[in-house]
């Protein structure tokens, strides 16, 4: 357990490690420091976190959870429906906490300082002001040599700067004028105290506030859901826009980004698939498995009542370029039993005698040649057949091999591994169903568009011969 206190003397943070024994949810532990910290510990605002990678996003999404900022050009306007919004999330059965970013909880001193007053106080307006920045911020006068070749910068202050300061403290502050007299700094003008807020914030130029939850889990949509549901039932001022923030504003923002990578790594994909099967067609018969990979991610996390969030969006984008590997391995070995069976009826020899070792029979002695439309076409469907058969066992080991890799992070074994678990049963959900896609679905596409170029091949040879 570890404790420390921030820039601003009002707040402080307090960063405690979990023992290890009884394995308890995170989120339970949340809820519970949040509850009875908020119960125990009068006139204090708790917020309990979670640390690690949430503590990371929380960084990057400025503030993680549930966010939504309040534009428009009224401060007080937006500081009021900011509250009525951060009031309605308290009442929300999956909110730990809320924080508005704006709150007028700080104390302004003014003083206002009139300039024949100050004539006859004997102070000029210039040296007010310097007195002002003396007593509060203070000021660098100069340097002083230190003798050794180095300087050091010599700063007046004051040692109430730090302090608490009233109306008392400040008429305790005596000040000589140029006549000699003295003075207390009560008497340089009218002094008033009022709230003020803690900070200003500017979206794209214009003034907002960002009101935000803490939750009981990372998803955010049943939240999101029935804020959107509460605004339209009760819409803001006018003059004010929203925008997501938070998780949510995340990976609003994200969707471009990825959208644009996904279609740069499907190129890619594509291309790299052209060069390997020398066609422009069977690399589309590949990809057919992407698609459904969704169809297992989705599942997935259905049945482990878990949600798409940030980390389930990375295996995805991980899935993209995985699955696709099974496919690969069995369509360019059939491509590979076509060409030998196609070499050996057009050489008259036995297919083993093909790659066979110190022969000169090759596969690529029956690439790109055309049989008649019946032999092409058996000899498609042989070598669907005994592909799809001699390749089974690999391509399900090494699909299993990595399903049984994540199933730990899937089953949310471990302390705080629920956490990352939508990451393990994307990954082995979208593994399987595109695996079952691969050795059922693909192999009939395959036959099915390779027929149908053979016979529009077959048709053009019959008419250039005819």
């Amino acid at each position: 357990m570890g404790g420390s206190s921030t820039s601003q003397p009002n707040q402080a943070y307090l960063y405690i490690k979990l023992a290890s024994g009884e394995r308890r949810n995170v989120h339970d532990l949340i809820s519970l420091a949040q509850s009875e910290l908020s119960s125990r510990i009068a006139d204090c605002t708790v917020k309990a976190s979670n640390g690690g990678f949430d503590k990371l996003m929380g960084y990057i999404s400025g503030g993680g959870g549930y966010g939504l900022t309040l534009v428009g050009t009224d401060l007080d306007l937006l500081y009021q429906e900011g509250e009525r919004i951060r009031a309605q999330l308290a009442k929300d059965p999956d909110v730990l906490s809320t924080s508005i970013s704006t709150d007028f909880d700080e104390l302004l001193l003014s003083i206002d300082m009139d300039q024949d007053k100050l004539n006859s106080l004997g102070i000029t307006s210039y040296e007010a002001g310097t007195v002002s920045a003396i007593i509060f911020n203070g000021v660098d006068t100069g340097n002083v040599s230190l003798g050794d070749g180095n300087r050091s910068t010599i700063h007046l202050s004051s040692d109430i700067a730090d302090s608490y300061i009233d109306f008392e403290s400040l008429g305790r502050i005596p000040i000589t004028t140029s006549t000699g007299s003295t003075i207390t700094f009560e008497e340089l003008g009218d002094l008033s105290v009022e709230r003020t807020v803690s900070a200003i914030k500017h979206t794209d130029r214009a003034l907002s506030v960002s009101v935000s939850a803490t939750l009981v889990s990372e998803d955010t949509s049943g939240v999101n859901s029935r804020i959107n549901a509460y605004l339209e039932k009760n819409p803001l001022a006018e003059g004010i826009d929203t925008e997501s923030s938070g998780i949510m504003g995340l990976i609003e923002g994200s969707i471009g980004g990825i959208a644009t990578a996904m279609a740069i790594a499907i190129f890619l994909l594509y291309t790299v698939m052209v060069i390997q099967f020398e066609r422009f067609r069977q690399p589309l018969i590949v990809m057919v498995s992407v698609p459904f990979c969704l169809i297992g991610v989705i599942l997935s996390l259905l049945i482990f009542g878990s949600s798409l969030t940030l980390m389930s969006m990375v295996a995805l984008i991980a899935l993209f370029g995985t699955v696709v590997n099974n496919a690969i391995i069995l369509i360019d070995y059939i491509n590979q039993l076509r060409d030998r069976k196609r070499a050996a009826i057009i050489l008259g020899v036995d297919e083993e005698e093909i790659d066979k070792p110190g022969s000169s029979f090759t596969q690529e002695d029956g690439r790109g040649k055309f049989l008649d439309l019946a032999s092409e076409e058996k000899i498609l469907a042989l070598s669907i057949v005994k592909g799809g058969s001699s390749r089974l066992r690999p391509i399900l080991i090494t699909t299993l091999t990595t399903v049984v890799g994540v199933i730990p992070m899937a089953l949310a074994l471990g302390e705080g591994s629920e956490l990352y678990s939508s990451l393990g049963q994307a990954i082995a959900g979208g593994l399987l169903t595109s695996t079952l896609i691969t050795l059922f679905i693909v192999p009939v596409i395959y036959y099915t568009g390779e027929m149908r170029a053979l016979k529009k091949k077959a048709k053009k040879m019959e008419r250039s011969n005819g």
